[in-house]
């Protein structure tokens, strides 16, 4: 359901697993998830790089921030990727633009 938003169905029903269960540890994780250690390592690391965990002080369990919350970080992260490669493809014609008209000479 995610993985147009960048989001990989592993990293997915780990983020699931832990919506359902805050506070969970990697190791129920893995028990729960019938995954192996390094999988939900990945999966962990790649929902914090999307920020899609949260910290809580006092706690070693893991925390996932709310689906709307989460689905906004998503969105956002795609919307500014696709304005990076618009402003390379503009400059791009830009560039091609000058050089076949003598315009940058």
């Amino acid at each position: 359901m995610l993985e147009p938003l960048g989001l990989d169905c592993v990293s997915e029903a780990i983020y699931i697993e832990i919506l359902a269960q805050p506070g969970i540890c990697i190791s129920s994780l893995v028990e729960r998830s019938g995954l192996v250690r390094n999988e939900v390592e990945n999966a962990i690391e790649k929902l914090r790089a999307l920020t899609l965990l949260q910290s809580r002080d006092n706690s070693d369990g893991l925390f996932a921030i709310s689906p709307e919350r989460g689905m906004e970080i998503l969105l956002a992260a795609q919307q500014a990727e696709l304005a990076s490669v618009q402003r390379r493809v503009e400059l791009r014609d830009v560039h091609v633009g000058c050089r076949d008209h003598d315009l940058c000479h």
